[in-house]
């Protein structure tokens, strides 16, 4: 009998003291795991962030850079807040014709739009605004009420593109006609 309650004592299994020191050990790695797991999502969600701005302002810049390049004139109009910019530029194309290319800055929805035509582009009502091509959301601009300035045939665009979260994007590019003459009909 002695050696069967020794068997049976030996078989006994865990103390509940070891299964407190298994239970903790287990909690701490998975604290560990949690933290790591939480800090890849925070730097993926900045990554995300960062580069879904940068697109938004590779939107904008490229569309209004080669739109000025390839124009004989610019106007810019500042209307209260906002802020419109008119271009007569060379279409794409075997053939040289011409359109009038529009970019729309409204500063309450923080948007710029883009229009383009045969013929003159007026100042867009609301509901007409809301039919233009929409380049991007989130643009601010870095100083004062606009991210648009023109300086004879140059016109400068400086803003902040801001993604959905809080990750910011600088834009600082400037662009001038290469048109040898300055033609504005029938654009403005």
């Amino acid at each position: 009998m002695a050696k069967l309650a020794r068997a049976v004592a030996s078989d006994a299994g865990f103390t509940v003291i070891e299964i407190m020191v298994y239970v903790a050990l287990v909690s701490v790695v998975l604290i560990i795991v949690a933290g790591i797991f939480g800090s890849m999502y925070r730097v993926q969600t900045s990554v995300v962030g960062g580069t879904a701005a940068a697109e938004s302002a590779q939107v904008v810049s490229k569309s209004v850079e080669s739109g000025v390049r390839n124009a004989t004139a610019v106007s810019l109009q500042s209307l209260g807040s906002d802020q419109f910019v008119l271009a007569r530029t060379a279409g794409s194309g075997s053939s040289a014709n011409w359109q009038c290319d529009a970019w729309y800055y409204d500063a309450a929805k923080k948007e710029v739009r883009f229009a383009y035509g045969a013929s003159a582009i007026a100042a867009p009502t609301a509901a007409q605004l809301a039919t233009w091509q929409l380049l991007s959301g989130g643009i601010l601009p870095t100083n004062g009420s606009g991210i648009f300035s023109l300086a004879g045939s140059r016109l400068s665009l400086v803003f902040n593109a801001k993604s959905t979260n809080t990750t910011v994007v600088s834009v600082q590019t400037s662009v001038a006609t290469e048109a040898g003459s300055w033609v504005s009909s029938p654009c403005f």
